[in-house]
């Protein structure tokens, strides 16, 4: 967590000067492009906190990612 934490904490400060255009004073692309790459380094890192949950915690909602994984494959045999 804290590397990914890191990434996307020197992705906000280095990644928009890469994208700079010149002789322009507001970056539309850099800060789009920016926002959307932290966004989803930040729901891929939600997301892993999720799943690394097991069933014996206390604390919010607990899945079972066995079981997720077991549906997505019987879901998909069954479209085939």
């Amino acid at each position: 967590k804290i590397v990914m934490s890191l990434l996307t904490l020197f992705i906000l400060i280095a990644y928009p000067w890469k994208l700079q255009v010149a002789d322009q004073c507001f970056q539309p692309w850099a800060l789009l492009s920016t926002f959307l790459l932290n966004f989803s380094y930040i729901g891929l890192l939600s997301m892993m906190t999720t799943l690394e949950k097991s069933p014996f915690v206390a604390s919010g909602d607990c899945i079972n990612a066995d079981y997720i994984l077991c549906e997505v494959e019987l879901m998909t045999f069954r479209c085939i």
